[in-house]
């Protein structure tokens, strides 16, 4: 019996260990970051809006060897000026990446990143000129759907991030500037 129980409990440390090595660590690299910057807009075609960057926590978003699809899609009241048609928005930090434009509507846009060499760091997405339907107030926001694929097509993470990317605003507005001062 206890001979049972230290038979099992090598077996499981061995198997930890090798699975250890086995594994790329940056196979785990799910959570990231989504932030951005964001203009003032009015409720007219052909606004010039902000971008959006997805960043990962240990600095890597698409490890070596995987695949990553990414959703955008613009919230009520916005809509692509022009329906992207090439993956000229979506740039990427790092990595040997072949990206290609799933698809593409008047609101969303899928993207695949297949990465075949060193990890990447980074994906900016640079939007084009939305038209915001009149009478749209508030926050204009891109939610950004990504979802994480091994070499073998097994889903390795997801998640989904929220990024403003302009503010309905009408009337004067103040720009503040902030000075860092340097101790002497």
């Amino acid at each position: 019996m206890i001979r049972t129980k230290k038979k099992s409990i090598a077996m499981i440390v061995t198997l930890v260990f090798l699975l250890s090595i086995m594994m790329p660590m940056a196979a785990f690299a799910a959570p990231v970051k989504v932030s951005s910057a964001f203009s003032i807009v009015t409720d007219a075609a052909n606004q010039t809006v902000g971008w959006a960057r997805v960043t990962g926590d240990d600095e890597v978003v698409i490890a070596a060897g995987y695949t990553l699809y990414a959703t955008v899609e613009l919230s009520n009241g916005a809509e692509w000026n022009t329906v992207p048609t090439t993956t000229a928005m979506a740039t990427v930090t790092g990595g040997t990446i072949t990206a290609t434009l799933v698809a593409a509507n008047d609101t969303s846009a899928q993207f695949k990143f297949v990465n075949t060499g060193v990890d990447a760091t980074a994906i900016l997405f640079a939007f084009p000129s939305l038209d915001i339907a009149s009478g749209t107030t508030g926050d204009v926001t891109a939610t950004i759907t990504l979802q994480a694929l091994d070499g073998l097509n097994n889903q390795v993470w997801s998640q989904v991030g929220t990024a403003k990317i302009a503010a309905v605003g009408a009337g004067d507005f103040i720009l503040l500037r902030h000075q860092i001062l340097e101790a002497r």
